[in-house]
């Protein structure tokens, strides 16, 4: 009876991991049979490119804003998952299903993940791809501009709470001050988990303390009566050190009421990170930015391009 035991064990073992398997793919199943049914039925001219959503906020607008450009630009369709975050937070352009599989596509990837390169842009149209990467350079996408900013629009239930907050930061600085604000500049403040091991490894830089005191110099000596509404990952660290009377620090919102809270300011201080580099492209207004986001020689350093001028726009300003 004992010989019997292992082999029936070892059966066990195998078809419970089988059965996992099953199990952390239905949603990968449900999402093919959507997909292909949607192929199957669209004209046969008709090619989608289908965004691989991962990352934060940033990394998800970069992502489709990539899809938009390509599609725009080859005549594609965008294809994409309606349980995807960014499909939630904006109505967005392209063929939304209930799920979506892409990974039997033909994939294509990104070549510098911070960095415009031609190679990137250069695909046949004549079949559909699945996006593998994460293409942050507004250059895929300047000639889709107007059309993305239509799209990125906050709902109004989002816009309603942003407005909340900023009318609740200027009564507040009113009755600080005695001054009301006319002038308003956001300030993201990108620390915390950049400052772990793994993303100083990699690389990545927080902006310091210096190059804050240097955008406010700045802005202050072009506008008056200035408000300043800061989102931070590490608001310990900016109440610290950013002590003056014009600051307001925006705690405990979800992230897309701060984002629209940012983009509803004038101009913007941009530290480091794709949210806050959405945050000013939505503001539109003046940029300043943090000079060197990457450490010299680093992983990170290698994925922009040499001058950053295709991360960050030529006319945003950088500092130290």
């Amino acid at each position: 009876m004992l010989r019997f035991a292992r082999p029936i064990k070892f059966f066990l073992i195998i078809l419970v991991l089988v059965i996992i398997i099953i199990v952390l793919r239905v949603i990968d199943i449900l999402g093919v049979v959507s997909t292909l049914s949607y192929l199957f039925t669209a004209r046969q001219e008709d090619h989608v490119l289908c965004p691989e959503f991962v990352g934060g906020l940033g990394n998800l607008m970069f992502e489709y804003a990539f899809a938009l450009g390509m599609a725009r630009m080859k005549n594609m369709t965008i294809l994409i998952d309606q349980e995807n975050d960014l499909s939630q937070l904006f109505n967005l352009s392209g063929v939304v299903l209930p799920h979506v599989a892409c990974w039997f596509l033909s994939k294509h990837t990104e070549v510098q993940a911070k960095a415009f390169n031609t190679e990137t842009i250069q695909f046949p149209a004549d079949r559909s791809y699945q996006l593998k990467g994460y293409f942050q350079s507004w250059k895929y996408f300047n000639h889709v501009d107007k059309e993305l900013r239509r799209i990125f629009q906050f709902p109004e239930h989002i816009k309603a709470e942003s407005n909340r907050i900023l009318n609740d930061a200027i009564k507040s600085h009113e009755k600080r001050t005695g001054s009301k604000a006319l002038t308003f500049i956001a300030v993201h403040i990108r620390r915390g988990d950049l400052l772990e091991s793994q993303f100083q490894n990699y690389g990545y830089n927080v902006a310091s303390l210096d190059y804050l005191r240097k955008a406010m110099q700045y802005f202050n000596a072009r506008y008056h009566r200035i408000l300043y509404i800061v989102c931070s990952n590490d608001m310990t660290w900016s109440k610290k050190y950013l002590t003056e009377s014009n600051i307001y620090f925006v705690e405990n919102y979800k992230r897309e009421v701060d984002m629209a809270l940012l983009a509803s300011c004038n101009h913007t201080i941009m530290t480091v990170g794709t949210f806050g580099w959405w945050a000013a492209w939505l503001a539109n207004g003046e940029v300043t930015h943090y000079r060197y986001p990457a450490a010299r020689g680093s992983i990170l350093q290698k994925a922009f391009s040499k001058d950053m001028n295709d991360y960050f726009y030529p006319h945003w300003i950088p500092m130290l």
